[in-house]
């Protein structure tokens, strides 16, 4: 039986921009904005906690300044927790629809095309997260929009007080709390 309690997805800090995704870093603003986020869990009653992050460099970086300012242990988790070809629903997007969102109005639609992350993949992944790390009382994951927000739907062991209307800011987070 999991302890876990509290999963708080959080979206990395702002980045460099590059043409190689992997690399990418944190500006000096994704830097505070990823602090600001930290300084705000360090007041919530998080309990026993552990910080898991993608392996890109952005979301390392991101989970590197929570671990610190929590003083929690950091795992890399090697499961990207990605919507991948997610950047073939430009042609499909509303307008004024971020790509995010029009990927979750797809999911609800049952209209996602092939080749795209479906959230049934996103939730293998997180079960294994949750199965991973479940002695713990609360999971922070650093990872990458379109995959948290897609975690959102999710309804079956967490639930969150509103589901997301549009792609999460850099920096910003969703709180799961145990059904």
């Amino acid at each position: 039986m999991t302890k876990l309690k509290k999963v708080i997805l959080i979206r990395h800090g702002q980045t460099t921009k590059s043409k190689v995704d992997e690399g990418r870093k944190l500006t000096t603003n994704g830097v505070n904005q990823i602090t600001k986020v930290a300084l705000t869990l360090k007041k919530a009653d998080l309990g026993k906690g552990v910080i898991v992050c993608t392996p890109k460099v952005r979301s390392k970086m991101s989970a590197a300044i929570i671990a610190r300012v929590l003083s929690l242990p950091r795992r890399v988790f090697r499961s990207n927790m990605r919507v991948l070809g997610i950047e073939k629903l430009t042609s499909l997007q509303k307008k004024s629809e971020d790509l995010t969102f029009c990927y979750l109005r797809l999911v609800k639609q049952n209209k996602l095309p092939a080749g795209i992350t479906k959230p049934v993949e996103l939730i293998k992944n997180f079960n294994k997260l949750i199965k991973t790390y479940g002695k713990f009382n609360s999971l922070i994951f650093v990872g990458h929009s379109g995959g948290l927000e897609a975690l959102t739907l999710y309804k079956n062991k967490f639930v969150t007080k509103s589901s997301p209307t549009k792609e999460l800011n850099y920096g910003e987070m969703i709180v799961l709390t145990r059904t």
